[in-house]
């Protein structure tokens, strides 16, 4: 049977540094989870690439006619809690992007506001985000003051006519 006369580095309990190299070693671990909170601060988040994205463009040159007109896009769900708030653009930027959309149905909600907040155009459409593909949507604002914006061509004989939407 060995001794501690035998082995002295066979020391059961106890530390084979001294006390001066046990607080150098604390003082590097104390510096480089400094170095580490700073730098960590910098650091980019990357948007979750698991949950989809929906990009909402429209054509400025069309929609945007005075200045200080702005887009809003809203998505309404059944939990209020997987909804992002709205987002507001100028109309000029043709385009509002919202990362990281949970994957459930939404409907779409834009519209198309003057500077004084009153809405002049606005669109709607169901977004199914279930499948996880990030959606690309093309925007045509409608008048809110037209009851049917639908157009229907009717074949009556040799002659076609258009069916106009009606005016509130």
């Amino acid at each position: 049977m060995k001794t501690f006369e035998d082995c002295p580095s066979c020391r059961i309990s106890g530390s084979s540094l001294s006390r001066g190299d046990r607080r150098t070693i604390a003082a590097a671990a104390a510096a480089a989870a400094a170095i580490g909170l700073a730098l960590g601060g910098c650091m980019r988040i990357y948007p979750d690439p698991e949950l989809p994205d929906i990009v909402v463009e429209w054509l400025p040159e069309f929609t945007c006619v005075e200045d200080g007109e702005r887009v809003v896009v809203s998505l309404v769900v059944d939990d209020p809690a997987d909804a992002p708030g709205p987002v507001t653009a100028p109309c000029a930027d043709a385009i509002v992007r919202l990362d990281d959309v949970a994957r459930v149905r939404h409907q779409l909600a834009a519209k198309l506001e003057d500077a004084m907040g009153q809405v002049i155009g606005n669109y709607e459409q169901e977004i199914d985000l279930r499948d996880g593909l990030s959606e690309r949507i093309f925007v045509f604002f409608r008048d809110p003051d037209v009851i049917d914006d639908r157009a229907e061509w009717r074949r009556s004989g040799s002659r076609s006519s258009r069916v106009a939407s009606a005016q509130r």
